[in-house]
């Protein structure tokens, strides 16, 4: 089991030609793939790294909510 498997890390890791790896961070609503070809714009040969977030969006917080009251 690697480190990603044991922290239960969602993520997509392209290898590139390079040394470099390049993390690519996305925003509220994005998913661990919305960045790649943004990254292979900015460095054809590094290395891309792009986590999901473990943050919870409203409408899964309201959605448990009205669970737990019933």
């Amino acid at each position: 089991m690697n480190q990603a498997e044991e922290l239960d890390l969602v993520h997509t890791f392209l290898p590139g030609r390079s040394a470099r790896t390049l993390l690519l961070l996305h925003g509220t609503g994005g998913n661990e793939n919305d960045l790649i070809p943004l990254g292979r714009e900015l460095d054809p040969n590094a290395n891309l790294l792009n986590p999901r977030g473990k943050v919870l969006e409203i409408a899964e917080i309201v959605e448990a909510l009205k669970k737990s009251s019933r």
